[in-house]
């Protein structure tokens, strides 16, 4: 899949949530012309990829500890914004304690910018703060440099696994490639 970004205007600047972020992380991530630049956090499993107004994150980390109650089943999911255009999202949490069957579709692999595979999610919800089965993930490879930035990741789950590379070709174009391994037989993969 390629992904081509426009440029839309909006009052709220991606620049005003980067300092903030930074400063949350311990991270002074400029190069020397003051522009921010693209970053791995590996401890937490996201790529940030920057180019001028275009942002892409990637999470290619694991679910939380324990019963992993705060995290969503959207490893190598990713969010795109050019300017202030939300281009792909992260469809939020809904609600916690609410309708249970939507509190899990906004937290499922479904609602999310990755792939499901028959009609599952990558972990099996328990109950709105527990998912059991968590998958096991593995970033691969992390490139970046003036032209392009580029992460491969894996997730493993039911006997399946999901390999995701994600080329940033700076400044307007994302290649995202999926390839998924596991059992023969017919299987329906959503993306």
């Amino acid at each position: 899949a390629a992904l081509y970004l426009n440029h839309a205007a909006w009052p709220y600047q991606p620049e005003d949530l980067l300092p903030q972020a930074a400063w949350w992380l311990g991270v002074t991530n400029r190069s020397g012309c003051g522009q921010w630049r693209s970053q791995l956090f590996p401890n937490a499993g996201v790529a940030v990829m920057i180019a001028d107004d275009a942002q892409v994150v990637i999470d290619a980390g694991p679910f939380g500890p324990w019963g992993s109650g705060h995290s969503h089943s959207d490893t190598l999911s990713l969010v795109v914004r050019k300017g202030n255009r939300e281009v792909l999202i992260d469809p939020a949490t809904y609600t916690y304690v609410g309708d249970p069957e939507w509190r899990n579709w906004f937290r499922g692999s479904a609602a999310h910018n990755t792939v499901r595979i028959n009609r599952l999610d990558q972990a099996t919800p328990v109950n709105p703060f527990r998912w059991q089965d968590q998958p096991t993930t593995r970033l691969l490879d992390w490139q970046s440099n003036e032209t392009q930035d580029m992460l491969i990741g894996e997730c493993s789950y039911r006997e399946f696994t999901h390999r995701r590379r994600v080329c940033f070709e700076k400044p307007a174009r994302i290649v995202i490639e999926d390839d998924i391994t596991g059992p023969p037989g017919k299987h329906l993969i959503e993306q």
